[in-house]
């Protein structure tokens, strides 16, 4: 298994495999049990090594989250009583014993934590959690977030902007009316800024009171809001209250899906709000790899977003302001779940790319009111030429012309010249002219499989293959730009013929980070190699029937 530094090795008898199978669940692919048993057994990640037949030797290492906000008389702690706070109409009562046992759980230490060190396998041990257990380790966390001693660590903050996102909060504490639970969401992006938007550093004074602004708009929008928050600190805190963060974070979904259906049926919500609810809805069904609500809600986004812009056609080079960043978010929601389920587009995607070469047009992923680079990666005319290649493949036409018309697409991909990219340091600039190269090569991919038809045997698939692979070993994994790459990750890893590209890009993807909707991309790699595999020609993702995948 690729390692990500420190080795792990558990050694556990059959009595700690059984309690531990407890944990885990039935089924193999139930990710949500299987980061409960790694919560308790693996702290520090997912890098182990077998230590010959007797099992495994476990080495402790705890990294306790802490947090950039500021104290005040009076204020409220990170870890505040959300039974006391939210609405309490809407609470059950799970949520209210949930967070009363959050307070009262003492701080974890060396001596607090469960440790199965000592412990040796059985010969006799039930082979299925076993089995078990070797699945965890392919597919479990493996991110520690955030690091240890974050102050001195350049993967929490490379670019410096923590500083300036510690005086937006310590301003809005000081000025801003807001109700208590509001500091879990400080807590939130003070963390986990750098794994929330890809170009993190158009962080302002302003930000944290835009985010607030967001958060009182929308009942729907807060309390999903709070999912997401609360999802994150079950991915990546490590702790033992891994389960009940995400029977928590569920009930919370729950309570975001009745006030949404509330919210979307009123004439008195603003289109607006119903759109910032939907964007907030959709990104945490997302992470939470929730398929059955994350296709409705993107096509209720669709229909506000017509109703908004009075238009099918969103103009994405063009559209600016914070007011248009929910449409924003929305139209790469959509070109992406398009490629992911090769269905066209629920909007048209129309925009002048001559003007954007020609002109001295701004940066987007320097300008938090311009396009989507800043926030997911992807070069904004790298967007659009996908959502023309999409368009293309839907577009009744011969079969000559669609061909032609790709080919003129593959070579406007190919020529474009980027705009220089912006990081503070040396190493971050250079990764993200990386991850814009790594963007063109996964659209060149596209292309072929959705206009061309080609196998992986083809030149250009090939060698775009390979790229993707060079530039990945350039990028640490785990941390940005990397954790924002799991598409162009897939798509290369659906094109890959050898058992060491197909190793590395699978391996890729689940180092991205520890969400589930990466584990479930792992899973539909394993399956586009096994149909690959047993017929004898290339099978894509997107030939699956009722396929619950997504970007």
């Amino acid at each position: 298994m690729p390692g990500h530094g420190l080795t792990h090795q558990l050694i556990i008898d059959a009595k700690s495999v059984t309690n531990n199978d407890r944990l885990v669940s039935n089924s193999l692919n139930d990710y949500i049990a299987i980061n409960e048993a790694l919560a308790l057994g693996y702290p520090s990640g997912l890098e182990t090594d077998y230590a010959g037949a007797s099992g495994f030797e476990y080495n402790d290492v705890l990294v306790q989250p802490t947090s950039l906000l500021p104290s005040r008389p009076g204020a409220t702690s990170v870890h505040t009583n959300l039974g006391e706070c939210l609405d309490s109409s809407l609470l059950p009562s799970s949520i209210i014993a949930h967070t009363e046992l959050l307070q009262a759980t003492p701080a974890l230490s060396q001596s607090t934590y469960p440790s199965f060190r000592g412990a040796t396998v059985s010969r006799g041990a039930n082979n299925t959690a076993l089995k078990k257990w070797e699945y965890a380790q392919e597919y479990g966390p493996r991110v520690i977030w955030p690091p240890e001693d974050r102050d001195n660590n350049p993967d929490f903050d490379s670019e410096g902007v923590m500083p300036v996102l510690s005086k937006s909060i310590d301003t809005l504490v000081r000025t801003a009316v807001f109700e208590p639970v509001f500091q879990e969401i400080l807590h939130f992006y003070s963390t986990y800024l750098s794994r929330i938007y890809y170009d993190y550093a158009v962080v302002n004074e302003d930000t944290m009171g835009w985010i607030l602004e967001r958060f009182k708009l929308s009942k729907a929008g807060k309390y999903a809001i709070l999912a997401t928050a609360t999802l994150f600190r079950s991915n990546y805190e490590q702790s033992p209250s891994t389960r009940s963060l995400r029977d928590h974070t569920k009930e919370l979904h729950a309570i975001a899906l009745k006030q949404l259906d509330l919210e979307l049926n009123s004439i008195e919500v603003s289109p607006q709000a119903k759109l910032v609810a939907l964007e907030e809805m959709t990104r945490y069904e997302y992470f939470a790899n929730t398929s059955s609500n994350y296709f409705p809600h993107l096509t209720q986004s669709a229909s506000t977003v017509r109703e908004i812009l009075q238009s099918d056609t969103i103009d994405l080079l063009s559209l600016s302001g914070n007011d248009t960043h929910d449409i924003r978010c929305f139209a790469w929601c959509d070109i992406t779940n398009s490629m992911a389920t090769s269905r066209p587009t629920l909007l048209n995607y129309e925009s002048n790319l001559e003007c954007t070469q020609h002109f001295d047009w701004e940066d987007a992923h320097a300008n938090p009111s311009k396009g989507i680079e800043w926030i997911y990666g992807c070069p904004d005319v790298i967007a659009v030429l996908m959502a023309r290649t999409i368009a293309l493949k839907h577009l009744k036409i011969s079969k000559e012309e669609r061909l032609s018309r790709g080919a003129k697409l593959e070579q406007l991909i190919f020529g474009w010249r980027f705009r220089p990219t912006h990081a503070k340091g040396s190493v971050m600039r250079v990764a993200r002219v990386g991850v814009q190269e790594m963007w063109r090569h996964a659209a060149i991919i596209h292309i072929h499989q959705a206009i061309f038809r080609s196998d992986p045997t083809h030149s250009v698939v090939r060698d775009s293959v390979k790229n993707i692979i060079k530039i990945a070993s350039t990028l640490k994994p785990g941390v940005n730009p990397d954790c924002f790459l799991s598409i162009p990750y897939f798509i290369a890893g659906a094109f890959a013929i050898s058992p060491k590209d197909r190793y590395t890009l699978k391996s890729r993807i689940i180092g991205c980070g520890n969400e589930p909707i990466l584990r479930n991309l792992a899973v539909n790699l394993d399956d586009v190699w096994a149909r690959t595999d047993s017929t004898g020609r290339f099978s894509s993702w997107s030939d699956k029937e009722n396929s619950a995948i997504f970007f």
